[in-house]
């Protein structure tokens, strides 16, 4: 905002999460801001550019990553009910991308020495349901095999619950699907996954597990969890640590508990004290 004061630049626009979640706020707060803009306002962003919509997207995309690797976003938004998370609220309802735009993008991206795509989405498990009527991960996987150039393809974020698994016969006759996969668990107490709204149990997600690693035997595994979260005891968390013990995940991420208002967990009383929920981690 100095820069503006100064003359350096003639207007600031403000876009993305924070935007599409608290822009009432924001426009109170910082009112020297000229714009602001959610998430799914680009054609106004756009426009307050003077750019055309339509010419701006059919030109190259500029990749911020290594020019060996890219993320391809084959979704948007979520539809599931996750007590803790904010992320319906700031992305929408749960949008895939067609499989012939997505297809599309990869030869862009081949084409200007990408040789690895990183397939990310807030939800991959739910790829196709609204587009396809189906889960149709594997299909868009089928046709993403077939770009010229692209090497290795790897799944990130799939939700646990409804995975389809014709992804896993896929994975094993493709030699450019990688066997990885990024699942995040969140938590395995009964308890806490029941209070999270995650629709699955500890012993469904075991049983998930021994099947990912009895089809594809050599899978790297990667997940997160979360610590720290209302109502979590020491036999919850003890019992957390026994299974991820018992599980031998290939890499693992720990985050605390955050209190997000407006979602579901925030009418629980966030009981865990801080120092807790960082030496658990």
């Amino acid at each position: 905002m100095q820069k503006k004061e100064d003359g350096e630049v003639d207007k600031v626009f403000v876009t993305g999460c924070l935007s599409e979640r608290y822009k009432p706020d924001l426009q109170k707060e910082i009112p020297n801001v000229d714009q602001y803009f959610g998430t799914t306002e680009l054609p106004s962003l756009l426009k307050a550019l003077g750019a055309d919509y339509k010419h701006e997207l059919i030109g190259e995309r500029l990749t911020t990553t290594p020019k060996n690797y890219a993320y391809l976003k084959i979704a948007e938004g979520c539809d599931r009910p996750c007590s803790f998370c904010a992320i319906p609220l700031m992305r929408g309802k749960h949008k895939s991308t067609p499989i012939e735009d997505l297809v599309i993008e990869a030869e862009k991206l081949a084409a200007n020495g990408v040789k690895e795509l990183v397939l990310i989405a807030q939800d991959l498990t739910y790829y196709g349901l609204d587009l396809y009527k189906k889960r149709n991960l594997a299909e868009l996987l089928e046709n993403l095999v077939k770009v010229d150039g692209i090497e290795w393809i790897r799944l990130h974020y799939a939700f646990p619950t409804g995975f389809p698994m014709d992804v896993l016969e896929v994975m094993n006759r493709e030699p450019k699907v990688c066997n990885y996969l990024d699942i995040p668990l969140q938590h395995i107490s009964d308890d806490i996954l029941k209070s999270m709204r995650r629709g699955t149990t500890k012993e469904k997600t075991t049983k998930l597990l021994k099947a990912f690693r009895k089809e594809v035997p050599h899978m790297t595994i990667r997940t997160t969890l979360i610590v720290g979260y209302p109502g979590e005891t020491e036999e919850h968390y003890q019992e957390l640590k026994e299974w991820v013990r018992e599980m031998r995940f290939e890499r693992l991420g720990c985050f605390t508990y955050s209190h997000e208002e407006n979602t579901h967990a925030f009418n629980l009383v966030d009981d865990v004290p801080r120092r807790g929920k960082a030496t658990a981690c």
